[in-house]
């Protein structure tokens, strides 16, 4: 990995997931390595054939999608990241403590993404779950909207979108853009 420039997030998420992996008896391989500093790097959410391109090109080496796909498999197995269904992208999780409460804000205009987590919504579906005798396996909440910047510098696509309520979790981790 010495070829590819790393921020201190990236190379602090890639330290903690080492250290998962180590301790689950995994391996956190070259590719899949590659494949989470390449998240971190760009922050933007990025489909599997664009970190496909992305690896080819600063690895110098071509890579087949199946590799690509079976290390995000592996990756969002152990909530290091998470897909945005909608953009069919992934991002970085920025933490893992509390898998349930990520939900993903998504600016239909922009692309920006904005995750937040928040307790109650954990809490709440924690509880939906047990009341069902339901075991969640896999969350993907998502909201999608016009963010605060677009509707600032246009009109937004239609009125419902305008009086979309600001975000009152105290909690906004990190924001994305494609």
């Amino acid at each position: 990995m010495g070829d590819m420039p790393i921020n201190p997030s990236a190379k602090a998420a890639l330290e903690a997931a080492a250290a998962l992996c180590e301790a689950r008896g995994l391996q956190f391989t070259e590719v899949r390595q590659r494949l989470l500093a390449a998240l971190w790097s760009t922050q933007q959410p990025m489909g599997a054939y664009e970190l496909l391109h992305y690896l080819e090109q600063s690895w110098g080496r071509p890579l087949v999608p199946t590799t690509v796909y079976r290390a995000l498999d592996f990756l969002l197995d152990l909530d290091l990241i998470a897909r945005i269904e909608s953009l069919n992208a992934y991002v970085p999780r920025v933490r893992r403590d509390h898998p349930l409460a990520c939900v993903f804000f998504v600016c239909r205009q922009c692309g920006i993404s904005a995750e937040v987590q928040d307790k109650l919504i954990e809490d709440t579906l924690l509880r939906s779950a047990a009341d069902m005798r339901f075991l969640i396996h896999h969350t993907a909440l998502e909201l999608q909207g016009v963010c605060r910047q677009c509707q600032e510098n246009g009109t937004p696509q239609n009125r419902h979108d305008a009086t979309l309520p600001r975000a009152r979790h105290r909690t906004l981790l990190r924001r994305y853009q494609h």
